[in-house]
């Protein structure tokens, strides 16, 4: 073993294979792991990449036999590899691809221009992933992407786009201004915290609004990937699939859109559809077209303009500011932990806020 200038350690090992000897080597954090990753490798056996294996070759590879994700997230995967990881490493042998290549690699990425940093996490991430199936498939001893990360600068809690009390009452008023359909959609985001393809997905089986305990639940997602729209009945996350709880004011607007729709699509000879929000010709909104509707509100409101996903963290900080406690805001936004909800969103205002369910709207009553 050999300790290196960076603090860690360097070890190598010869292994014999089918009756052929290979010479393996690694480094590790300190030398007791490097010990072990010596044990590992002798105890398994490496077999080397072929010479012509080339690391795009191993993107393909992870590409295809990734399990876990939606079609969104697969075909972004293909897309950062196609414009980011190909052009540099990808006519690489995957036997040359080292920390050196690697950290190299990352410079370059944080100095193209207009790559954001969430995009530059989303291509590490390819890169990271095809190179631990690489060993898991026996074709590297190790990960070389182990311990390096693009730098990023971290975005405050603060700098998430969201609306204060005073904005988010008056996009409130303009989104439900003249029982404006898709204008309902966006209000519902605001005032339950759902994220865009889950509100457009949200079916009235999914709905109880006539009982004392008023909720929704949240089981998938309708979402979109160039002119491609489609529906996944799995959410984001585990944590996704929920229960959300509806207060008064999200009760009243959810009746109004059952009760309007169903008169207005009755009145065109419509069946009434399984889509809570839904067009005049019964068919779910493409969720393309919310970001035409959110552009109108916002200049109708007199508010900048912010991400429609801003609505959703309006709705976490309000709630927070309001005094929601963080485990009960984690469990209706469908985050992975109240850690993760913490560091999102418990911000506060600088004026003291109401809580987002008292008086950002009343309803009108007949």
């Amino acid at each position: 073993m050999q300790a290196l200038p960076s603090g860690n350690v360097r070890w190598r090992i010869s292994v014999v294979i089918n009756g052929e000897s290979y010479r393996l080597t690694g480094t590790a954090p300190t030398e007791k792991q490097a010990r072990a990753a010596m044990r590992k490798a002798a105890a398994r056996g490496v077999i080397p990449p072929p010479a012509h294996l080339l690391f795009g070759e191993c993107v393909d590879n992870w590409l295809r036999s990734r399990e876990g994700i939606g079609e969104k997230t697969r075909n972004n995967y293909a897309a950062l590899h196609r414009l980011h990881v190909q052009s540099r490493l990808g006519a690489r042998r995957l036997r040359t691809i080292t920390p050196a290549v690697l950290r190299e690699f990352l410079t370059d990425l944080r100095l193209e221009k207009g790559l954001s940093a969430s995009s530059r996490r989303q291509v590490f991430t390819v890169v990271f992933g095809a190179l631990k199936q690489a060993v898991h498939d026996g074709l590297l001893p190790h990960n070389p992407a182990v311990g390096l990360r693009p730098v990023v600068k971290k975005r405050s809690s603060d700098q998430l786009p969201a609306y204060t009390y005073e904005e988010a009452k008056r996009y409130l008023a303009a989104a439900i201004d003249g029982h404006n359909r898709p204008g309902e959609v966006l209000a519902l985001l605001m005032l339950t915290g759902l994220r865009k393809g889950e509100a457009l997905y949200l079916k009235s089986d999914a709905v109880v609004l006539d009982s004392p305990d008023s909720h929704l639940f949240v089981r998938g997602t309708r979402s979109q990937d160039g002119a491609n729209v489609y529906e996944t009945e799995s959410a984001k996350t585990r944590k996704s699939r929920r229960k959300v709880p509806l207060d008064e004011e999200a009760v009243a607007l959810l009746k109004a859109v059952r009760s309007r729709t169903e008169e207005d699509l009755r009145g065109l000879g419509v069946a009434v559809p399984m889509y809570v929000f839904s067009t005049l010709r019964g068919t779910p909104y493409r969720p393309d077209n919310l970001q035409r509707v959110h552009v109108a509100v916002c200049e109708r409101a007199g508010v900048r303009r912010i991400p429609i996903h801003g609505l959703r963290h309006t709705y976490a900080s309000l709630a927070a500011a309001s005094g929601m406690k963080i485990e009960v805001l984690s469990r209706v936004m469908g985050h992975e932990s109240p850690a993760f909800t913490m560091e999102q969103y418990r911000h506060l205002y600088p004026d003291e806020l109401r809580s987002v369910s008292l008086g950002l709207w009343t309803p009108q009553t007949p």
